[in-house]
């Protein structure tokens, strides 16, 4: 009859090593959770922020013509507390962006001074060399925030 002896450090160091893997993985899943939650925890205050920010952005068209040689003029005062910077212009779905060409738009102060932002209790002049053609359209100002505001032109 053949006697197996069996030694039970081989099944010891066995269980010891499957309970270190199990113990690892589940602190690095925990670690790991815990990360994602910080993450998810400090883009809600970002988006907080931006949404705060967004609600002290106050923007009114106080005037807008087409001068004789087609050009729009929009005078927009920003009686809000944030400093407004406006990324993009929509008219009659065409889309402008500041600075020069076909599809911009430019900013000046009071003063005529060239104005990248609309600062708190400012009036600024809004011009765009090539508007649409129709007499009547909507107005759309989209900020670097995400803030929105729509007006009608009739002119």
């Amino acid at each position: 009859m053949i006697v197996l002896r069996r030694t039970a450090a081989s099944e010891m160091v066995g269980a010891i090593l499957i309970a270190m893997i199990t113990i690892a993985m589940s602190v690095a899943y925990a670690i790991a959770g815990r990360s994602a939650a910080e993450g998810q925890t400090l883009s809600m205050v970002d988006l907080i922020r931006t949404a705060e920010k967004r609600q002290r952005q106050l923007l009114s068209l106080t005037y807008a013509y087409k001068d004789g040689n087609g050009r729009l003029h929009l005078f927009i005062y920003n009686y809000g507390s944030e400093t407004v910077k406006p990324e993009r212009l929509y008219l009659a779905g065409t889309v402008y962006t500041e600075g020069s060409g076909g599809n911009s738009f430019s900013m000046k102060d009071a003063y005529g001074n060239p104005v990248s932002t609309i600062d708190p209790s400012q009036l600024v002049e809004l011009t765009v060399p090539q508007p649409p053609g129709q007499p009547s359209f909507d107005v759309v100002l989209v900020t670097a925030e995400g803030g929105v505001f729509i007006w009608k032109f009739q002119g």
